[in-house]
């Protein structure tokens, strides 16, 4: 029996769907326990990422070529439906069409090139082969959002990328810097996340069934419109806001972006210059239907990506360090594009999105040579010109450029703000718990008081402090 190469590749899609975002995962054990030692050696868990990492881009390769000979259509993969009862259950289902195959294949080819950079930039590291499971995982959740076909399978991709996020940026455990950062960007994630799970629970009883192709409709990306009625899309579209103000760093809650900076370089190439930050413009693209039935999501979204681009921009430009200026820079640009996903600018939003992720990529990994020239160049030169103030900056009455300069050196004060809403009452919400359980294991199991509850309320006073 003859089979053509169409058939075949149709055939071959589900494999390689799964293949994308399972090889990364299927790498985390493999380098974690190794067979033959007690711990992986360096080139064992760099040369394995890196074929694990090709074969999982040659897998995206086979999903373009099925995509593209099915006249570009989407391509909805079901696999298993999970009845959690008579009405409801969850639908494990992935989707390949134009946006997904675009940041699919970006994501793929990043994370090549990152990996290939951090086993020559972390050798010999203490935590190198803790780095590439981290790594791994964030590869694995990052593809498994980019072609989840439901909003239940897309938060386990978005879980995943947030918890490698954290890792890494607290990967120098033994300063205490890197930890204080990681800690705040675990509890902005894990405050912000509940929107893109109730966004989950709504869709769940709102629509018929919660794939992507059939609430958000089967045309090719961006569609037209959403099944879902005006006043649902409107409430959906608003959780999902929420998420992304926290994983894209946007207004108000941008703080924890330029502490994410003190991470391995390559990490923060990877994650806050290239993808990880980018994924809640992604979501929002997924999510364009529920724009366009809803005017007024699509002015928030324009507000809140048109405040973090000013405000972001403002901060840039007092900072000191280069990274914290590519971090401003990173969230000025990310607010655009959540700003022109408010006009409907969809092609748009996904060629600035590509092109600032090489961009950011580029420079970030640049960011220690280009520092160190920097330094030559002054030292040969004995002094740099000033840098100009912008033309629209010197306009302003002096007393007004002072007010603003010392507004932007305090990140207008958006940190204060979020660390007394947000940051200081999770905290102590968790270290009631931990002493409600400290009482419980004393009460039930006659064990010793623990000091976990007063160590924990003062690392939470010093952060906070910080």
């Amino acid at each position: 029996m003859n089979v053509t190469s169409n058939e075949f590749l149709f055939e071959a899609a589900p494999i390689a769907a799964i293949a994308v975002p399972g090889i990364p995962a299927l790498l985390v054990p493999l380098i974690g326990v190794h067979p033959f030692t007690r711990r992986p050696s360096e080139l064992f868990a760099g040369r394995l990422t890196l074929v694990g990492l090709w074969l999982s881009f040659l897998a995206s390769i086979v999903l373009a070529f099925a995509w593209s000979n099915g006249a570009h259509r989407p391509l909805a993969i079901d696999f298993v439906e999970i009845r959690i009862s008579s009405d409801h259950g969850f639908q494990v289902a992935l989707l390949v069409d134009a946006l997904s195959l675009a940041m699919m294949l970006v994501t793929s080819t990043i994370a090549l090139l990152v990996a290939r950079f951090s086993i020559r930039y972390l050798h010999r590291e203490p935590g190198f082969q803790r780095y590439f499971i981290s790594l791994n995982v964030f590869v694995a959740g990052m593809q498994l959002l980019v072609l989840a076909g439901t909003y239940d399978l897309l938060l386990v991709g978005w879980e995943l990328v947030g918890l490698s996020s954290i890792l890494l940026i607290a990967y120098f455990r033994h300063r205490p810097g890197p930890v204080r950062g990681g800690l705040r960007a675990m509890v902005t994630y894990r405050v912000t996340d509940v929107g893109l799970l109730f966004a989950a629970v709504v869709v769940h009883h709102a629509a018929e069934t919660p794939r992507f192709v059939s609430f958000l409709g089967s045309d090719p990306w961006p569609p037209t419109g959403a099944s879902l009625g005006s006043g649902v899309a409107t409430v959906v579209a608003a959780l999902l806001l929420v998420s992304v103000a926290g994983k894209s760093a946007l207004f108000p809650l941008g703080g924890w972006l330029p502490r994410a900076m003190e991470g391995p370089t390559p990490s923060s190439a990877l994650f806050y210059g290239a993808l990880s930050v980018h994924a809640g413009v992604y979501l929002l693209l997924r999510s364009a239907s529920l724009f366009v039935a809803s005017t007024t999501a699509s002015i928030a979204a324009f507000v809140i990506g048109l405040a973090s681009a000013l405000l972001a921009t403002a901060a840039g430009r007092v900072q000191s360090d280069a990274k914290n200026r590519l971090a401003f820079a990173t969230m000025a640009q990310v607010g655009l594009m959540v700003a022109a996903v408010g006009l409907h600018l969809w092609w748009w939003v996904v060629v600035h999105m590509v092109a600032h992720v090489c961009l950011r990529l580029y420079q970030l990994l640049r960011a220690p040579s280009a520092l160190r020239d920097a330094q030559e160049m002054r030292a040969a030169l004995a002094e740099l010109p000033p840098a100009r103030p912008s033309l629209a900056y010197r306009m302003l009455p002096e007393e007004a450029r002072t007010y603003l300069y010392h507004l932007a050196l305090q990140r207008f004060h958006m940190d204060e703000l979020v660390d007394a809403l947000v940051v200081v009452p999770v905290m102590r919400a968790a270290h009631a718990v931990i002493g409600l359980d400290d009482r419980f294991r004393r009460l039930f199991a006659s064990a010793p008081a623990s000091t976990e509850t007063r160590v924990g309320r003062e690392e939470s006073e010093s952060v906070v402090r910080s």
